[in-house]
C-alpha cells in the first residue's frame, strides 16, 4: 500500500486516546473484582473470567435478540464466536 492509503486507514488521536482511557477503565474493574473475591489461583479467576463475560458481552448480543428479533441460533454463533475471539483483541499484533 502506499502512503496516502496508510494515512487514510490511520485512526484519529482522538480515537486512540478514548480507546486507551477505555481500556483503563476495564483494567480497573476487573482488578477490583480481583482484589474484592480475593481470586487467588487459576480456577477463580476462570469462574471471574467467565461471570464477567456473561454478564457483559453475551447481555450486550441479548439486546440484539431482544430489540432486533435476532433467531436464537445466531446469537449462540456470535456470543460463541465473541468468547473465542475476546483474547485474540489483546494479543493481535498490527503489521
Amino acid at each position: 500500500m502506499n502512503a496516502a492509503v496508510m494515512a487514510d486507514l490511520r485512526p484519529p488521536a482522538w480515537e486512540l486516546v478514548g480507546e486507551f482511557a477505555k481500556n483503563l477503565v476495564v483494567a480497573f474493574v476487573i482488578a477490583y473484582f480481583v482484589v474484592r473475591l480475593e481470586v487467588s489461583d487459576w480456577k477463580s479467576a476462570l469462574q471471574l473470567g467467565l461471570i464477567i463475560w456473561i454478564g457483559f458481552q453475551a447481555m450486550l448480543l441479548m439486546g440484539a435478540v431482544l430489540h432486533e428479533r435476532m433467531p436464537w441460533t445466531l446469537y449462540a454463533i456470535h456470543v460463541m464466536h465473541s468468547l473465542d475471539t475476546s483474547h485474540d483483541r489483546h494479543t493481535r499484533r498490527v503489521a
